[in-house]
């Protein structure tokens, strides 16, 4: 897929990429390894896996998820007997088609993995370690918001294969919501992984969950017991969601907020908290304690962060706008502003060709060849949650080129993430619904 021209410039001096995709067929494995074998059925058989994805027998064209047992020869690629079997055609048809293409996109979740009835909610970082942590809200019983939701994430090593879902807060009835990775170094050059997230989707004024922290020390695999920060938010914006997006932390040496953690966080949509009590929350001292800018603003919640390069102290966010309002019109349905030193530094900016139909989008940033800040952006740009593009800004985020098509199909939330010498996209997508799957693509 042809690259837009600001990409193209942007990484032209790049090194080649480093990212490596697996193969379909290994995105195909994937999904049976951890979509059939838990069933009641095949348990109650003895099956054995993993499961393997292949066609069915002659005279037949539906895809399964075979046993080891099941299969002839040597190469394991052919059905030979056996009942140890699920098919999943439609399921695992999506999913190649979606590989296959000229942009390759590998499913990390989708329905059905670990008996879940849907993945929404995407977030990704890059560690240190050049490992992806891709985290998602794994909805129990339905794809609503507000049902047994629990923080998951997946890693895959710098060259490597997407990992087993790992849990990382289990929400017991709950509904969890809005996983916000950072990296965070220490003093000493050491560094963690922190995610926030909340106890209660869509708050209300009357009704409200806690906000929680987690660390992991080892990269992702393990996960501290979370602590509870919520009295630490000013009381409009206590259980208030964070994101969805990721922290970011200033690392610049001997800069005044060297070492400052932020992220931003907002009420939800229902009843007085709505969209009033978006705020953005920081700490000095390495999470121990948060402190919160004032309220900013009433249009605009689920924004995406990034500290642009040129000071390192500009809070750069990207919001969505909250669709209905009398007092937006027509080229307003992406907002934008600016943090200096935790207060807001003018008014909201709506950068201009920013189609959105309401939907969580990403920002990501880096220093431009003549030490512009670049900004990029995702999202679904209809009609409807339809159609993912990546677009570039070359000027702090006042304007966007037209960008590229990462996918024309049903589309809804992104996260872009920075790997150094490739940008990937980790979003909500599928052929009839942007709720079947979540996918990750490099776009440069």
């Amino acid at each position: 897929m042809k690259l837009a021209s600001a990409l193209v410039a942007l990484f032209s001096a790049s090194p080649a990429s480093s990212y490596s995709p697996p193969s379909c067929q290994a995105v195909a494995d994937d999904y049976c390894a951890k979509n059939c074998l838990d069933s009641a059925s095949l348990q109650a058989r003895s099956c054995d896996g993993p499961m393997v994805a292949l066609e069915s027998g002659p005279g037949e064209s539906k895809r399964r998820c075979y046993s080891p047992s099941t299969l002839s020869g040597g190469d394991a690629t052919a059905y030979e007997a056996g009942d140890c079997y699920c098919t999943r055609d439609a399921e695992l048809s999506s999913l190649l088609k979606q590989c296959e293409r000229d942009m390759e996109i590998e499913t990390v979740f989708a329905a059905g993995m670990d008996n879940a009835a849907c993945y929404r909610i995407p977030s990704i970082i890059m560690t240190p370690d050049g490992a992806l942590l891709a985290f998602a809200e794994q909805r129990e019983k339905d794809c609503g918001d507000n049902g047994t939701n629990n923080i998951v994430v997946r890693r895959k090593e710098k060259g490597g294969v997407w990992g087993e879902i790992r849990m990382v807060a289990k929400a017991d009835g709950q509904a969890y919501s809005n996983a916000n990775p950072a990296i965070v170094y220490d003093a000493a050059g050491g560094w963690s992984v922190l995610l926030h997230y909340d106890t209660m989707n869509n708050p209300s004024s009357s009704r409200v969950g806690a906000n929680m922290q987690t660390w992991s020390e080892d990269g992702g695999k393990t996960w501290s017991e979370a602590a509870d920060i919520t009295g630490f938010m000013p009381d409009a914006s206590k259980g208030c969601m964070p994101g969805p997006s990721i922290g970011v932390q200033n690392n610049v040496p001997g800069h005044a907020e060297e070492g400052r953690v932020y992220f931003n966080c907002h009420s939800g949509n229902a009843g007085g908290n709505a969209g009033g009590n978006h705020i953005a929350y920081w700490s000095d001292d390495l999470g121990a304690t948060w402190e919160a800018s004032e309220p900013l603003g009433s249009n605009f919640n689920e924004c995406s962060i990034a500290l642009l390069p040129s000071s390192n102290s500009s809070l750069l966010l990207n919001c969505r706008t909250n669709a209905g309002d009398p007092d937006l019109d027509d080229g307003k349905a992406r907002a934008e502003m600016l943090l200096e030193g935790g207060s807001l530094a003018g008014d909201a900016f709506y950068p201009a060709g920013l189609d959105d139909p309401g939907c969580a989008g990403s920002i990501v940033s880096r220093k431009g060849a003549e030490g512009e800040d670049v900004v990029l952006l995702s999202n679904a740009v209809g009609p409807g949650r339809s159609n993912l593009r990546v677009k570039t800004s070359v000027d702090s985020g006042r304007t966007f080129d037209d960008g590229v098509l990462v996918w024309d199909g049903p589309a809804a939330y992104s996260m872009l993430v920075d790997g150094g010498d490739f940008v990937g996209v980790f979003f909500e997508l599928g052929a009839d619904s942007p709720y079947e799957s979540m996918g990750f693509a490099v776009v440069a």
